[in-house]
């Protein structure tokens, strides 16, 4: 009988862990700007509630005094989407600060991806294959955005990697350049292509995280994921993957709960 309730009591805080929303901050030091920028990035929400209107998510992002939030790819889910959600968000969010967003699969994969991308579109929010210059008193940042390879020949990292070298051609390495793509497996090619910071999603975190072993399994990196959470560094490159806010495939996340994640840049 002890372990029907021990099994009860877990269930009971899976549940409640897997609408507890948290903030994960990040210092990000590059030695190119006075004031610095303040990038809250939303991802992978996957047309999931938190709380009437999105009120959990609103206020948190709302404490941050953010000068501009990004959404990172995935933010309705392919089988079950939901057009009016996610427009609501976006619009709740442009409130608070400018809001740019990148296409995640599920978009692409998504029935009603029509719908969305002509509704998003009028919001002047969709950044894919597109630059927005981000000015506060004397700084600058480029922010450059990638549309996700989906099922299709972009797939491959040579395919992705062409995508990327077209758009950094007309990229300035002495500026600050900042790229949201939904993929982070993709790292070895913004590495290459000398992005100072990269703001991804898509491994949920590893869905289910363990002491020392960190996350499971992500999409498109199977078991033991090398970039399910975190930052990562590789020359000039940093990347911040976060760990989302929803689920697809797998119902749950085990000791993983959903996070927005802040960024100051200096």
């Amino acid at each position: 009988m002890n372990w029907w309730w021990l099994i009860i009591g877990f269930l009971g805080f899976l549940i409640w862990d897997n609408k507890r929303v948290s903030v994960r901050r990040y210092k990000v030091k590059l030695g190119k700007l006075g004031d610095g920028f303040r990038i809250v990035q939303i991802s992978d929400l996957h047309n999931q509630i938190f709380g009437k209107n999105q009120k959990h998510i609103l206020e948190k992002v709302r404490e941050e005094k953010a000068d501009v939030i990004v959404i990172t790819g995935d933010l309705v889910d392919f089988r079950h989407t939901n057009v009016d959600i996610a427009l609501d968000i976006v619009r709740q969010l442009k409130k608070i600060a400018p809001v740019y967003m990148v296409t995640g699969n599920h978009e692409l994969w998504s029935p009603q991806w029509s719908e969305l991308k002509k509704e998003l579109e009028k919001e002047k929010i969709l950044l894919d294959g597109k630059r927005v210059v981000l000015r506060k008193n004397k700084d600058k940042i480029n922010l450059w955005g990638i549309a996700d390879p989906g099922n299709q020949v972009g797939e491959s990292s040579e395919f992705f990697g062409n995508d990327l070298r077209v758009m950094t051609s007309k990229m300035d390495k002495n500026e600050v350049n900042v790229l949201l793509s939904h993929r982070p497996e993709k790292f070895r090619d913004y590495v290459d292509n000398s992005f100072d910071l990269v703001l991804s999603g898509h491994a949920h975190g590893g869905q289910m995280r363990l002491p020392i072993l960190g996350g499971l399994v992500a999409p498109h990196q199977g078991v033991l994921p090398d970039f399910d959470a975190g930052m990562f560094r590789q020359g000039r490159t940093r990347m911040v993957v976060s760990r989302g806010l929803g689920n697809s495939v797998i119902p749950l996340r085990v000791f993983n709960n959903p996070e927005i994640v802040s960024i100051f840049i200096l």
